[in-house]
């Protein structure tokens, strides 16, 4: 086989993930009865003495081929019981893994007994994950199964298919009826063409969210808006929020009333939507790239950029926000400043808050969801409050698999309805079960969890973790508990945004070609080198603002200007194609 060397893609995991750049441009149509219908779509039937419940030749499809609906397994999914795939992944805690191995864990071995399917879990540590996949790579030893393999791969997903390191799943399409269902289910051209590379090409199963909405946002102490008489639905705008941390800090004399994480935001808009742009600096992408006025614009270098920057930097130089942000990489990190007071406003996952307040000193610590912030209440958000189908993980077939269809087959199993309810849920009686009206609750395992794990990151580590798996996530079982509501309201009702325009909204559907996307390589580097080292220092004054002119200038010189030119191209040919 003729293969490429690998580069060294050192990548932050969580922070990649919400990366604008790195995809490609090809474009798709989704096919629908009004397209030209083509020849009878062929029966195709496996052998009945098959040891594989294969799905192939047993579902309903279209007259372009595709699924009509869901499709459930018959289980287990193989009987041969020597048979073991290797599955390249990570854990985000892998202190709690017990000693006899991830995959003897509750989730993962009763996966197992209702598959038929043994998988060997090589568990990576997540900071070093693209170091060691460089190492796979030129070594030709990639695993069977390999999570967002992508992140790492160092060219397109065409050449890391023509060069023979992962399978084209769209030559197994049969085999996973529930993934191809997904491509059509929901009548959105960015659904499919997110599953679909181009008409002939799927590169990998991604993560899907059941009921998609806004995850994370920020969040205050709402004891503490109590006691100031403030109602957290009206702190709407930038001067709402600086008069609630200056009122925390003099008034009930809190050391460090604001959070941020050492990206800014870690996911975009947080805190920046209502200047039009995103704040989150990463040294492993370059900025988010929006669309204004049919331009590719990059953030962090834009006169919008400069006005939300000098009022961090006001918030920064009054003591209203706790020094130690450069070296937050998540929500984990600041668990000593939240649980004992030091801090009021925090950027929360909502299934991370009923640990918090039970571990807090303080008996009475509550955490309120707050609005979006906006420079005006009647701001329309142009940017930051896209919710999406997808969330960040993904599963890549290698090669090297030598059971493909069964490969294909055990990561279609998660996209079925019963498939999803277990891999969200995981197993009955020890994250979940029924209460007396018949409602699925979580048990005290996961609610009360000995090891003071957040309900979220229990069922991260108990069943789906969408950030690296594959399968459709039904994000709403981290709320399964009584109260729950109160902090799933938090993304139904309060960031929920039916004003939200997007029309900064980069087409998620648009792909560069591997041409653009090789020159984009070549150039990216020193950019996102430029900008890691040069931004944050205008927030902690290590670099005065008067220098921000300079800055941008710099950026653009180093290649930025250059990277714009290739996404504006990339955009015109989009535009072209789908006029």
């Amino acid at each position: 086989m003729k293969k490429k060397l690998a580069l060294t893609l050192a990548i932050l995991l969580v922070v990649a993930l919400f990366a604008a750049c790195g995809s490609g441009n090809t474009e798709t149509k989704t096919p629908t009865a009004s397209d030209k219908p083509g020849d009878e779509n062929p029966v195709i039937t496996q052998d009945p003495d098959s040891p594989y419940n294969f799905a192939i030749g047993d579902y309903e499809v279209d007259d372009n081929g595709f699924p009509t609906g869901s499709y459930t397994y018959n289980l287990p999914l193989s009987t041969v019981e020597d048979e073991i795939f290797t599955y390249w992944t990570t854990c985000f805690t892998p202190q709690f893994i017990p000693e006899d191995g991830f995959g003897e864990m509750p989730y993962q071995a009763e996966l197992r007994n209702r598959t038929g399917v043994n998988i060997e879990y090589v568990i990576v540590p997540s900071e070093t994950r693209g170091e060691n996949f460089s190492v796979m790579l030129n070594s030709d030893d990639l695993t069977d199964l390999v999570s967002q393999a992508m992140y790492f791969y160092p060219g397109s997903p065409k050449s890391a298919i023509e060069d023979e390191y992962f399978v084209n799943l769209y030559e197994y399409k049969d085999y996973m009826p529930n993934y191809m269902y997904q491509a059509v289910r929901f009548d959105d051209i960015d659904v499919y063409n997110t599953i679909f590379y181009d008409e002939e090409t799927i590169f990998g199963f991604s993560a899907m969210i059941e009921e998609p909405m806004m995850g994370m946002n920020y969040c205050a102490r709402g004891d503490w808006l109590d006691k100031l008489g403030i109602d957290p639905m009206n702190v709407k705008t930038y001067d709402d929020v600086y008069e609630m941390l200056t009122r925390f800090k003099n008034e009930l004399d809190v050391e460090w009333p604001m959070e941020m994480f050492s990206t800014i935001e870690l996911m975009g808009g947080m805190i920046s939507a209502g200047y039009d742009t995103v704040l989150m600096v990463t040294d492993s992408a370059l900025p988010t790239i929006k669309l204004v006025d049919g331009t590719p614009t990059f953030t962090l270098s834009q006169p919008e950029d400069y006005e939300a920057v000098e009022m961090l930097a006001k918030w920064y130089n009054e003591k209203l926000i706790d020094p130690s942000w450069t070296g937050a990489t998540s929500t984990q990190v600041l668990t000593p400043q939240i649980t004992t007071g030091v801090t009021g406003y925090v950027p929360f996952s909502p299934g991370e808050i009923a640990a918090y307040e039970a571990a807090s000193t303080d008996p009475d610590a509550r955490w309120d969801a707050l609005p979006k912030v906006r420079k005006t209440e009647d701001q329309i958000l142009k940017i930051g409050g896209k919710v999406m189908h997808f969330s960040y993980g993904s599963v890549n077939i290698s090669a090297n698999c030598e059971n493909v269809p069964l490969a294909v087959t055990y990561c279609d199993y998660f996209y079925s309805p019963e498939g999803s309810f277990f891999a969200s849920y995981g197993v009955q009686g020890h994250t979940w079960d029924y209460n007396e009206a018949g409602e699925i609750r979580l048990t005290d395992f996961v609610i009360s969890n000995p090891d003071g794990l957040g309900a979220a990151w229990v069922m991260v580590m108990h069943g789906m973790n969408s950030l690296v798996d594959c399968g459709i996530e039904q994000h709403v079982r981290s709320y399964a508990y009584d109260g729950g509501e109160r902090f799933l309201n938090m993304m139904k009702v309060t960031w929920a945004d039916p004003t939200y325009s997007g029309e900064y909204d980069w087409p998620s559907s648009l792909k560069l070609t591997d041409e653009q996307s090789e020159e984009l390589n070549a150039i990216q580097s020193d950019v996102i080198t430029y900008i890691n080292e040069n931004f944050l220092s205008f927030i902690d004054g290590s670099k005065p603002l008067s220098e921000w002119d300079d800055y941008v200038r710099g950026a653009t010189e180093i290649g930025l200007g250059k990277c714009q030119a290739i996404y504006q191209e990339a955009y015109d040919d989009f535009i072209a194609k789908t006029a």
